[in-house]
């Protein structure tokens, strides 16, 4: 939503990129990711970079854009159920393709 890329990298924040790493990590991955997840004094780039890496070697990307893709069907799915006109449900189809498709 219009942050620079890494912020939540510097910020140490728990996204489920972070989780899901953790959870993917060899023991050797996931002991550099806290490191890094901890360290008080740092470059930030050095910080971005490191933590990147670890994402792609793990395939992160992939599997976010996965689960992404499985819970907007899901979302999808529930609009399509509900016992509403179709001009009423159409604001929250417009605002689920917008989440599905912004720069993420």
């Amino acid at each position: 939503m219009g942050k620079n890329q890494g912020t939540d990298i510097m910020d140490n924040k728990k996204t489920f990129l972070v989780i899901h790493a953790l959870g993917a990590a060899s023991p050797a991955q996931k002991e550099e990711l806290i490191t890094w997840l901890e360290k008080k004094d740092f470059d930030p780039k050095e910080k971005i970079g490191a933590v990147i890496r670890i994402f792609d070697s793990l395939n992160i990307k992939e599997e976010t854009e996965l689960k992404i893709k499985d819970y907007y069907q899901k979302a999808l799915s529930n609009l399509e159920d509900l016992n509403r006109p179709e001009e009423r449900k159409a604001e929250l189809y417009n605002f689920a393709s917008f989440l599905r498709t912004r720069n993420r």
